[in-house]
């Protein structure tokens, strides 16, 4: 059986793991994530943000996430951006959360608007 239709048989956490392994072997300076605990179990993405998070300690990598969950989006990162029509219009730490400086920011945690 070919590596790929093994691939394809593992779990969605699994399946999360080894494609962040795959991005990682070629040691990247940056390292994009979309929606990397999306559609898993629960188990499984805090499995894979404690991976994440020790990747950024142990590597000094620069990861930026895409997450549609603000819960996961407050908990995780060290620095936050808002990005609207391809402007950064917010960025700071996770206070912008409770202290949104830009009205456009504040209106989409209040879930009155979106981007």
């Amino acid at each position: 059986m070919k590596t790929k239709e093994l691939a394809k048989k593992l779990s969605g956490g699994m399946q999360r793991r080894l494609n962040l392994a795959m991005a990682l072997i070629t040691n990247p300076q940056v390292l994009f994530l979309d929606e990397p605990t999306s559609n898993i179990d629960i188990s499984s993405a805090a499995e894979i943000e404690k991976y994440i998070r020790s990747i950024n300690e142990t590597k000094n990598l620069t990861i930026i996430m895409f997450p549609l969950n603000l819960f996961k989006a407050r908990h995780l990162p060290d620095e936050v951006l808002f990005i609207h029509e391809g402007h950064i219009i917010e960025q700071g730490g996770k206070n912008i959360f409770e202290q949104p400086r830009d009205q456009r920011t504040s209106a989409f945690l209040r879930g009155e608007t979106f981007f």
